[in-house]
Parts: C-alpha cells; structure tokens; sequence
C-alpha cells in the first residue's frame, strides 16, 4: 500500500511539473511577441507605443511596446473618467540600436462599475512628459 501511494504521489507530481513546463515560454519569445491581428497603436513625435491587441478588455493581461528616441523614467496609467488610481508599470529596456530605446511593458486593467473606461498612458522620458488616451472594454466591442 506504501509503495502504491508513493508511485502515486510521483506520478502527479510529475504530471504537475511537465504541465508548468508546457506553459512556460522563454522570455525571448516574451520579448518578441508581436500581432497576428491589428495592434492598438498610439503614437507622437517622441515614442510610439503598440499594445498586443486591438481592444483592450479589462481583466485580462497585454503588452506594451514602447519605441522612444529618448530613455524613459516611469510609465503609469490613471483613469480618466473615473478615480481609478495610479498604476505604475514596469518597463524594460529590450535594446538600444541607432538612437532608439526599445521596451516592454505588462499591465491588466481592473473592472470598472462603467463597461466602457477612458484611460490615460503618461510615459516620462528623460525630456518629456507624453500622454496617450485609449479606452478598456468590459467585452469586446462589435
């Protein structure tokens, strides 16, 4: 009975394990995700910006790639219509290649009481302050 129950625990352990290795992808894939569809694209003089999706719903995770003739300080977004707080988000610089920083960003937006948000991207770079509006959806719109 002892031997079964260990044979057991093994096997669900390493079914377990292959299972969290399946889903895992290497951060250079991470880093190299681009659109199969059309991209939310919000763009200045300064940067441009492409998230991986062309609705941004809420409650779901997106990327954020940022292209900047400049090196950029802090990145957040607020809401615009409703006081949603301030929420920072990482950035990683991916490359640096003929004057242009190249970054990443994750970001996952919470679900408002209004099913359409407005929402402001303020990205600091070393020389600027650049401010993008885009809207969330609580479903994707037809």
């Amino acid at each position: 009975m002892n031997k079964i129950c260990t044979k057991l625990i093994q096997l669900v352990t390493s079914l377990l394990f292959v299972t969290l290795l399946l889903g895992c992808h290497s951060e250079e894939t991470s880093r190299l995700n681009t659109c199969e569809k059309q991209c939310l694209t919000m763009e200045n003089q300064n940067l441009k910006v492409t998230v991986n999706t062309q609705y941004i719903l809420v409650e779901q995770s997106y990327q954020l790639s940022i292209t900047s003739d400049q090196k950029i300080s802090s990145i957040f977004i607020t809401g615009i219509n409703m006081n949603m707080g301030k929420l920072p988000l990482i950035a990683q610089q991916i490359k640096q290649e003929n004057g242009q920083y190249y970054y990443q960003a994750s970001f996952l937006l919470g679900l408002c009481s209004d099913p359409q948000m407005l929402w402001q991207l303020t990205i600091n770079t070393e020389h600027s302050t650049n401010q993008f509006e885009f809207t969330s959806y609580w479903k994707q719109p037809e």
